[in-house]
């Protein structure tokens, strides 16, 4: 079992949420929509989002069951693997950023999450043509130097919301 070394060297180049306020329009393989501020953020970081994004685990979680059983039986493992691989530091990024615009811990949390199980899609799911890389996808908006933050609509139409 390896896990996709090109991804953490994605990772290690992403100049974290050092786009975030800067109106642009980004390119990510989903359509998106930018927010005005963190105050809106907040607002949308919701349970919507987070059930979009359990939605996608559970989908990782399924397709390792029926494609990489082996895989799947090492799940924890496989969890504990990346996240000895990748400095301490990355699991606390921006934590000073995060205290000082007053905003929840939790968004630290969740950036986790969303690496490690792209990091899934990427080591394991891209040669599974049935498989969209959702969470691959949405790496790309950190990749960007932005903060991906909910999603606008019923999903899977919609949009992917970004600060």
């Amino acid at each position: 079992m390896e896990l996709d070394k090109a991804f953490k060297q994605r990772l290690e180049q992403i100049d974290w949420l050092s786009r975030c306020g800067t109106y642009e329009k980004i390119e990510v393989g989903l359509p998106t929509m930018q927010v005005q501020s963190w105050k809106e953020v907040v607002k949308l970081f919701d349970d919507h989002w987070f059930s979009i994004l359990d939605l996608k685990e559970e989908l990782i979680f399924e397709t390792l069951k029926i494609h990489h059983p082996t895989i799947f039986e090492q799940w924890m493992i496989l969890i504990r693997q990346m996240k000895k691989s990748l400095p301490e530091k990355f699991f606390y990024v921006h934590y000073e950023f995060w205290q000082e615009k007053k905003l929840y811990g939790f968004f630290g949390k969740a950036t986790q999450m969303i690496i490690l199980y792209a990091w899934i899609e990427s080591s394991f799911l891209q040669n599974i043509d049935s498989f969209d890389p959702f969470l691959l996808k949405v790496v790309k908006v950190y990749e960007l130097g932005h903060f991906p933050c909910g999603w606008s609509g019923i999903f899977p139409e919609g949009k992917l919301l970004y600060y």
